[in-house]
């Protein structure tokens, strides 16, 4: 019963977790390719302090990672994240478009060093 009740309550920490709308949209960004905390911001509208914070907290909890390139430390998803059905989530969400538009591939030689 202990067992199933820490379960639970891990379970219950990964949802206070996504339960914040800019944590799934940097899930959903993160989604196809890893992205710098800079374009992160961008594709989520919100301040690099910001975004870092929610990276800091999504870290914390196994959901992304992060490997550095020179200057700029690029995120991708991880752990827990990998088993959340993003798919999903999209599908019962009124709207498909969540103010975050798939990366083109030229904007990974942009060299931003945020």
């Amino acid at each position: 019963m202990r067992e199933l009740a820490e379960k639970a309550e891990r379970t219950a920490e990964i949802h206070r977790v996504l339960a914040n709308p800019r944590r799934l949209r940097i899930l959903w960004a993160l989604k196809h390719r890893e992205l710098s905390v800079g374009e992160l911001a961008d594709a989520i509208g919100a301040s690099l302090q910001c975004t870092s914070q929610h990276l800091r907290l999504m870290r914390e909890h196994g959901m992304v990672g992060s490997r550095r390139e020179g200057q700029t430390i690029y995120y991708h998803i991880e752990g827990t994240a990998r088993q959340v059905d993003l798919d999903w989530l999209d599908s019962r969400s009124d709207s498909r478009d969540h103010g975050v538009s798939p990366p083109s591939s030229r904007d990974k030689d942009k060299g931003d060093l945020s």
